[in-house]
């Protein structure tokens, strides 16, 4: 009871184990800490090696596939490619006949690349097939990058654009050529550009302070300040005749 105890703190301390400075946000945010990802795989190791129990062996096994999913994942959205390639190996080389991509049977390792799955990561809870779902996904990717780009996080940002990127292009792809222009995608540059729009207008709830952040951080030139209004007179001084 004490080891699983400490393994799930050991989980928890990898998938929300990092603060998170946002100075825009009053409320306390963690992120994962993916440097902890070699020592929680370890753990899977060692306790695999001490169990004795054939059934709770099994259960190991797909706990630790599961993880290896998960962190790979986390390491692309965070754009720490040459990580998430290194584990996504890992990943196929200890599980080569297990499926990666739920619903895909012949989703084996050996069969996707790490692009592939990153993506079907994104779209696993989506139907491929509706324009209006897939643009929300869309959205909701570079929406968050361009606020962790506010928060100082670039890694993940980069990451996040990147998956929106590799997301379209993937539904785009499994258009017709002659069917695009009435269901397929609006060009990702007008999708990103929509966001970003929405982000920087005045009537949000983004701070006036973390705007400015994002225009210094997308090299775009500061918000225009509305004139003042004139000041009205008294009328007694519009009605007094200058001599």
């Amino acid at each position: 009871m004490l080891r699983r105890v400490i393994f799930q703190c050991m989980q928890l301390s990898w998938q929300r184990g990092r603060l998170v400075d946002n100075p825009f946000s009053d409320e306390i945010e963690f992120g994962p800490n993916l440097d902890m990802i070699p020592k929680v795989n370890e753990t899977y190791l060692k306790m695999y090696e001490e169990e004795t129990d054939p059934n709770q062996k099994n259960g190991i096994l797909k706990a630790q596939r599961n993880f290896l999913r998960q962190a790979v994942y986390s390491l692309y959205v965070y754009n720490r490619i040459p990580e998430a390639a290194r584990w996504f190996k890992y990943l196929g080389e200890r599980y080569p006949d297990n499926i990666i991509i739920d619903g895909d049977p012949n989703s084996f390792p050996r069969n996707v690349t790490l692009d592939q799955y990153a993506v079907a990561c994104v779209q696993e809870d989506v139907n491929e097939t509706s324009k209006d779902r897939v643009t929300t996904v869309l959205e909701g990717l570079t929406m968050t990058a361009y606020v962790s780009l506010v928060i100082d996080e670039d890694e993940r940002a980069d990451g996040l654009m990147r998956l929106a990127r590799q997301a379209w292009q993937h539904y785009q792809n499994k258009i017709p050529e002659d069917r695009r222009a009435s269901v397929g995608l609006a060009p990702f540059n007008d999708i990103s550009q929509t966001v970003l729009n929405r982000l920087l207008n005045s009537t949000n709830g983004m701070p006036a302070e973390a705007k400015a952040v994002l225009r210094q951080k997308l090299n775009l030139p500061p918000e225009k300040t509305p004139p003042a209004a004139p000041v009205e007179q008294p009328a007694a001084a519009q009605d007094k005749k200058v001599p």
